[in-house]
């Protein structure tokens, strides 16, 4: 399963709306690179396909092809202030050798 903060879902849909999408479907990718990181894609679209796996969380209908979901599972997407007022979408995958879990200190 995929999940979606609400920071990011409500940054697609502010998106969403400025480009006039009325139908929100944000295509998901990813791929594999050769040091065994993925590489992460996503962007509005309406080319579904019957072999495309599909999910709606938060109000947004996600879509992604059955090569990616392997690589998509479990993961979280966020928007975030990398730096200050820069914001970017991030991906928080398990599966990602590359991922670091955030934890909160007490």
């Amino acid at each position: 399963m995929i999940k979606l903060t609400q920071s990011a879902a409500d940054q697609i849909m502010a998106s969403a709306k400025e480009s006039n999408i009325t139908e929100l479907r944000l295509r998901l990718a990813a791929t594999k690179k050769d040091d065994g990181t993925i590489d992460y894609g996503m962007g509005f679209d309406d080319n579904h396909t019957d072999t495309d796996y599909e999910f709606e969380v938060k109000g947004i209908t996600m879509v992604w092809a059955h090569n990616s979901a392997t690589l998509l599972t479990g993961v979280e997407i966020d928007y975030v202030e990398i730096t200050p007022g820069k914001f970017h979408f991030i991906f928080q995958n398990p599966n990602d050798p590359s991922h670091q879990s955030i934890t909160e200190e007490t």
